[in-house]
């Protein structure tokens, strides 16, 4: 399978730190092609009941999760959200995605905000993807509302600055948009534990599981 996953990734390995983009089945993403494998792993393992992505963007790590989903074989609820819409989109509700084009942020919209929440709780171990413009907040609001055993991720992370420009930059990812400092709060407050840290830290996500 791992194989198969990668021979649907292109990338260019001497400037995939530098740019950040790749395309997964031709669609474009910024994700570093190890990540596709430690998801799927991730999602074989957990066998989640609903999968919540913040950022949408092009659609690219989209294609990929319902590819993870329909490789497994799972009966998963899989909910994406992004403020502007892309004609692509449409390909993807056809393959089962929900698609919302809302900010669930926005103060103003709290019907919006209730639904996502609403879909988080329900029942079996639910995954939530913080990958859209603020990850920092995305993190924060949602990690509040996690059941125990559910994952909370969030993409462009490093552990603190200097690991990202002692470690990561210019070697792994040249972009770093939220350190455990951004998040620790909500991760003390709600009882969220590293897992597969080892992991997850080379594909620049951090990954908590809610105890």
């Amino acid at each position: 399978m791992k194989s198969k996953i990668l021979s649907k990734v292109k990338y260019d390995p001497e400037k995939i730190h530098k740019t950040g983009f790749c395309g997964f089945e031709g669609i474009t993403c910024m994700q570093r092609p190890d990540a596709f494998l430690s998801l799927f792993d991730l999602i074989e393992e957990k066998k989640f009941k609903t999968i919540i992505e913040i950022g949408t963007a092009a659609g690219g790590l989209t294609t990929f999760l319902i590819f993870a989903i329909e490789s497994l074989g799972l009966t998963c609820n899989f909910h994406t959200y992004e403020v502007n819409d892309r004609p692509y989109f449409e390909k993807l509700k056809d393959r089962g995605v929900d698609v919302n084009i809302k900010n669930v942020f926005d103060t103003k919209k709290e019907d919006y905000m209730n639904e996502l929440v609403g879909r988080i709780k329900n029942p079996g171990p639910t995954l939530v993807l913080c990958d859209g413009g603020n990850k920092i907040k995305e993190f924060n609001t949602l990690s509040k509302f996690l059941k125990t055993g559910d994952i909370i991720m969030c993409h462009d992370y490093s552990k603190d600055r200097n690991f990202f420009e002692n470690e990561v930059k210019n070697k792994i990812w040249n972009f770093c948009e939220s350190t455990y400092k951004d998040i620790e709060a909500s991760v003390l407050e709600y009882n969220l534990q590293p897992f597969k840290e080892d992991i997850f830290w080379k594909c620049v996500w951090s990954c908590f599981i809610k105890g």
